[in-house]
């Protein structure tokens, strides 16, 4: 059953705001007294905002940890009538809905930032995307440096949530490396294939 504060997602709703509203600003944060980054009257940057949304019923409520930036403030005759924030290029938020709303085309999105001048929240989602190769030939180079002794039980000992039984990483370890200085010097060359924090904090 729905809590009854809860806003429902109507994209329609959204549509009609945007085709009747006369005035859009973007501020660079949600945030009282953030900087105003962008500013219009002008019907076409507001048909091109809607235009740029290629949203997706949500399979159930979510919300990103992030406030959102830029933000979004849509406007009719003076009053305010929509607020909207950008979360990674991936969702959007709106003051319409109590969920987030994914982004189905982000740099179509993108897009709509890159002609009006504001450019960071395409760096952002490039900054992301490179992040996220860079972890994956970590990670790669980090399954390459595995003792070859523990390769054939790798992927049995990995748990559904990323957890691991080490029981069977150490039985192979041993069989194959019985002597106790080769296999420390053994993991702390793997351990040293590694990238981020030694302590392995946060993750």
């Amino acid at each position: 059953m729905k809590e009854p504060t809860e806003k429902t997602v109507v994209l329609e709703d959204l549509r009609k705001i945007l085709a009747e509203a006369d005035r859009v600003v973007v501020n660079d944060s949600p945030a009282a007294g953030a900087r105003t980054l962008f500013e219009s009257t002008d019907k076409k940057d507001l048909n091109e905002l809607w235009c740029s949304l290629t949203l997706e019923m949500p399979k159930g409520w979510f919300h990103c940890m992030c406030e959102g930036t830029p933000a979004i403030y849509v406007y009719e005759r003076g009053s305010e009538r929509v607020k909207l924030t950008n979360h990674h290029g991936l969702s959007l938020r709106c003051s319409l809905w109590s969920s987030d709303v994914p982004i189905r085309d982000t740099e179509k999105w993108l897009s709509w930032f890159d002609g009006r001048g504001m450019t960071r929240p395409r760096q952002e989602v490039e900054a992301m995307r490179a992040q996220k190769e860079q972890g994956k030939r970590d990670w790669d180079r980090w399954l390459g440096a595995m003792p070859k002794a523990i390769r054939s039980v790798w992927s049995d000992a990995l748990g559904q949530f990323g957890d691991v039984d080490i029981a069977p990483l150490r039985a192979a370890l041993e069989r194959d490396m019985p002597d106790e200085s080769d296999r420390i010097l053994g993991l702390l060359e793997w351990f040293g294939s590694g990238a981020g924090a030694w302590s392995g904090f946060p993750s």
